[in-house]
């Protein structure tokens, strides 16, 4: 049976949606669920109390809600690391910290999950050091972080997954570590400050678009031979530079234009 609960409507325990004109929202006791796009485009909503009851939280249920600042859980900081879709809440939200019973949850900058970087939830970020142990940076884990000016990638990355750092409009430089073998569909595009870029001659694969819309990158550095180079699989690779106005490759034995 569903229920009205002044602005949100319940069902079975779940909050299914909520009035788009709300400002602040207390979610009862008892409640498990938020379901996937409960309060998405709730753009006035400011303030959030979820129950420690609360379970999960769907995907893209706080989507567009762009003033939330303050979020409350009832339960203990251990009961919510423990909830499933925290990270949805997060990732679109612009609170820093959840208020639990026994103190404050620190919004992480970083996602990462057996070796995979998920995401970075701080899209104001200017600088990210991404931990030694992190093997794939993942698909659009940094997408749209525009103020991002510098990352350092440690030598543990194999894989830049599609459109990881797609319009980090504010970096400036890359050097991607020995041991990295894919670069990505769209890895780094739309980096329009991006004027240099370092490659190392374990990189095996430069996908679609790696660099498109990088109109700023005049500098771009292959320490591995020009032979290596070139041996790269080119039925792919020749899009990677799209828009790029670098004339040469400059590989650890002389040059190769572009």
């Amino acid at each position: 049976m569903a229920s009205e609960n002044n602005s949100l409507t319940i069902k079975d325990g779940v909050v299914t949606s909520c009035n788009k004109d709300v400002v602040n929202v207390v979610i009862p006791a008892g409640v498990t669920e938020i379901h996937s796009r409960a309060f998405y485009d709730c753009v006035t909503l400011e303030s959030v109390v979820i129950p420690e009851s609360i379970k999960k939280i769907g995907y893209l249920a706080f989507k567009h809600c762009t003033s939330i600042e303050t979020v409350e859980f009832g339960g203990t900081k251990t009961q919510w690391e423990a909830v499933e879709g925290k990270i949805d809440l997060l990732y679109f939200i612009p609170a820093k910290v959840v208020k639990c019973s026994d103190g404050e949850w620190q919004k992480p900058v970083l996602i990462v999950e057996d070796g995979f970087l998920e995401v970075c939830l701080d899209k104001k970020a200017t600088s990210v050091v991404i931990p030694e142990g992190v093997t794939e940076i993942g698909e659009d884990a940094f997408c749209n972080c525009a103020s991002l000016e510098a990352v350092v990638i440690p030598p543990s990355v194999t894989v830049i997954g599609k459109r990881a750092f797609d319009s980090c409009k504010s970096l400036l430089s890359v050097k991607i570590p020995m041991g990295v073998k894919t670069i990505g569909y769209e890895a780094f595009m739309d980096c329009a400050l991006l004027k240099s870029m370092e490659i190392p001659e374990s990189v095996e694969f430069i996908d679609y678009d790696a660099f498109k819309g990088c109109k700023a990158l005049a500098e771009v550095v292959f320490y591995g031979t020009m032979a290596q180079w070139k041996a790269m699989p080119r039925f792919k690779f020749e899009t990677w530079r799209e828009d790029v106005p670098a004339k040469v490759v400059k590989c650890s034995d002389g040059e190769v234009a572009l």
